[in-house]
């Protein structure tokens, strides 16, 4: 991974710091319609912008609002995808003192109270990976906490989802928002950077659960989401080849990280239909204007398969 050298950086000031991640994809008018909108708490350079490169016109609109909003900005040389862009910022924020980590994506927003709101829950408790009910631009209820089933890989909302918000093992934050310590991070050891983009947020709960950690949504605190905003759609698909692919590949390679053998099968088997569910999010009427998303859903769900196969067969050579 190479980057260009991180701009100079004072200690984050009080005792307590916390540091607010975002990573950029081109797309300054997000990064100028949510971000610079919002009133963070403290200084500006609390805010980490880690641009993956997309065009030279982007890079050089999103370093401009950088620069006039006093933030930390690190461009990096090519894409390297969500979970490794959002490992960049951590470690430069650690690097210069962060206690408290806020995570953030660049078509999000959430007010100051719902920050400070999310940083008392995790000063309370250090392990706890937290998040706000996100709604959408129209104030339609995008996430209150997310389940994978465990049979086939699908993913829903939290039913039932008690007055303290606590979350179960098979459940998982968004990383649309989330913020969690420090201490948690390095337990958790940060995103895994195999995922590139989607599901790095079901892998990173998981594996902050298996750490000692507990999941929570703050029934009580808001965030906006205008999902899809940074994506790159193609003229005749609902979504982006990206979406298809890695959706399809990475519920797969989710399986093979952290199932067990009999559950991998089950998720392999269900890979047909769950797949389908993946490809019609972007609508049907897309199927007629192009084959191009089936081919990208199609072109996931067998690199997701390999993925599977290539863990599985040393634990099935180690059982003859």
């Amino acid at each position: 991974m190479t980057t260009s050298p991180s701009p100079a950086c004072e200690p984050l000031p009080d005792d307590d710091p916390l540091a607010v991640i975002v990573v950029s994809f081109g797309a300054p008018q997000l990064l100028r319609g949510n971000l610079a909108a919002m009133t963070l708490p403290g200084p500006p350079g609390r805010v980490i912008v880690v641009d993956n490169f997309r065009s030279a016109q982007d890079r050089r609109a999103n370093a401009a609002i950088a620069d006039a909003a006093g933030w930390t900005f690190l461009p990096m040389t090519t894409n390297l995808g969500f979970g490794a862009a959002v490992n960049v910022g951590v470690r430069h924020a650690l690097t210069h003192g962060a206690k408290h980590l806020l995570v953030l994506n660049p078509d999000a927003r959430i007010d100051p109270d719902g920050v400070s709101a999310l940083r008392d829950a995790i000063r309370a408790d250090p392990m706890v990976l937290v998040s706000p009910v996100i709604v959408d631009g129209a104030g339609r209820l995008w996430f209150r906490g997310m389940r994978t089933d465990p049979r086939t890989g699908d993913v829903s909302a939290v039913p039932n989802l008690g007055p303290t918000g606590e979350l179960g093992p098979q459940d998982w934050v968004s990383g649309a928002c989330l913020m969690l310590s420090h201490s948690l991070w390095s337990a958790a050891g940060g995103f895994d950077e195999d995922y590139f983009l989607y599901w790095e947020d079901v892998d990173f709960s998981r594996r902050c659960v298996r750490a000692g950690g507990r999941l929570r949504v703050l029934i009580g605190v808001l965030a906006q989401h205008d999902a899809g905003g940074t994506q790159i759609a193609s003229a005749s698909a609902g979504k982006s080849p990206l979406y298809y692919y890695y959706n399809c590949r990475n519920r797969l390679l989710f399986a093979a990280k952290h199932l067990p053998g009999r559950d991998r099968l089950r998720w392999a088997v269900a890979t047909p239909g769950a797949s389908k569910r993946i490809l019609y999010r972007g609508g049907r009427r897309q199927l007629v204007q192009s084959p191009k998303p089936l081919m990208w859903t199609l072109a996931g769900s067998a690199a997701g398969l390999l993925a599977l196969l290539a863990r599985s067969l040393p634990v099935i050579g180690s059982r003859r």
